[in-house]
């Protein structure tokens, strides 16, 4: 074990890997400062390989971004342009969440299927609280505690936030119903639908929108697979 904290001297050593892959071997080689050699049968694996070791010139790669970014970074930020609900200047969208649904098999109402209420967890309480979703209405709003039961600013509905819903094979309708999600009691016959859960939007006047909102309804062109 004390010899992988020691210095060590691999210069004259050669690394073969004949069936490279990624290239793991032949990079953690050469910044040991090795003579790595590496063969792949897959074409693509030896052109990502070979691009991964090439020596680079940081100039002209800093101005292949730069020319990157004059060249596009208008026409995609302007595809996230918003408004802020609060003071009604231009803003740009943050983030989306998503919520996949599945039918209850009960009431046949869509389900969300999310473990607990909380939206986005904060890395930052101080600077950003954590973004929470109301079960019984909807509204979304931050708080810096989730493992205490809260009161929803808008209908004054009371809920743990962090607190699991069900299992994480099962999901739990409104109706009361609860049963697994695959399995061979429920065969699926299409990928899960998914629904819009919240967007969070950057106001360039008040800063990031306190009023991100919750947006209703399954969105059936977007499926996962």
């Amino acid at each position: 074990m004390g010899s992988f904290y020691r210095a060590h001297d691999f210069a004259g050593t050669t690394v073969l890997d004949p069936f490279m892959g990624g290239g793991t071997t032949l990079g953690e080689g050469r910044r040991l400062g090795c003579r790595v050699v590496g063969s792949d049968v897959n074409p693509v694996a030896w052109f990502l390989v070979r691009r991964s070791l090439d020596q680079l010139d940081d100039d002209a790669l800093d101005q292949a971004f730069s020319g990157v970014e004059a060249a596009i970074a208008k026409p995609i930020g302007a595809l996230y342009n918003a408004i802020c609900s609060e003071c009604d200047s231009p803003g740009t969208i943050q983030g989306v969440s998503w919520v996949k649904q599945i039918d209850c098999r009960a009431c046949g109402e869509p389900v969300d299927l999310n473990l607990d209420q909380v939206v986005m967890r904060s890395f930052d309480q101080k600077k950003l609280p954590n973004l929470v979703d109301c079960p019984a209405c909807g509204h979304l709003f931050r708080h810096k505690r989730i493992d205490r039961k809260l009161a929803c600013p808008e209908c004054e509905h009371r809920v743990v936030p962090n607190e699991k819903r069900c299992m994480n094979t099962d999901y739990r309708c409104p109706c009361g119903h609860q049963e697994m999600i695959i399995g061979e009691r429920r065969k699926l016959a299409r990928p899960l639908a998914h629904r819009m859960g919240a967007i969070t939007v950057w106001c360039e006047s008040c800063g990031r929108e306190a009023a991100e909102r919750r947006l209703f309804g399954a969105v059936p062109a977007l499926m996962s697979r």
